[in-house]
């Protein structure tokens, strides 16, 4: 798997603790992989209609005040994401060109929509569990070991 970036919308802005804490993560998680880092950028969440804040807002219970840019090869990525998710009350967005309702971490539809090539697409609202399950299922007790964290 490549890499790319996923966003964590956040309901409530991060402390300057929890920024240095996410700092040392990362450098924790550099001891074992050379190389490896993942790239975080803190913004005001980029929820570009009105209607998926309202939304958000119904189902969630609030809109979320900031959003955590992660980048990084896929694998390691995912693996952190769910962590910082976990510790962080962290939100994901997934998109799907299927139906995943059932899977665990699932909170609800955002919504459904056709695409562009007359696909039926999902947005769904996850938790860290859906990393967990759907992402991270392979990962052996070593390797959860070695990105669990306790914020």
């Amino acid at each position: 798997m490549d890499g790319g970036t996923i966003s964590i919308w956040l309901k409530e802005l991060l402390t300057d603790e929890q920024k240095i804490f996410i700092k040392g993560y990362e450098d924790y998680l550099q001891t074992f992989k050379q190389g490896y880092s993942f790239i975080w950028k803190y913004q005001k969440p980029s929820i570009q209609k009105d209607n998926l804040l309202n939304r958000m807002n119904t189902l969630l219970g609030f809109t979320p005040k900031q959003e955590l840019l992660i980048s990084g090869l896929a694998n390691p990525m995912f693996r952190s994401a769910e962590q910082l998710m976990k510790n962080l009350n962290g939100y994901y967005v997934h998109g799907s060109t299927k139906d995943i309702s059932n899977e665990d971490g699932v909170i609800t539809l955002l919504e459904k929509y056709l695409n562009d090539f007359d696909e039926t697409q999902y947005k769904y609202i996850v938790d860290w569990r859906f990393f967990e399950g759907y992402f991270n299922r392979f990962d052996d007790e070593e390797i959860r070991a070695i990105y669990n964290i306790n914020l």
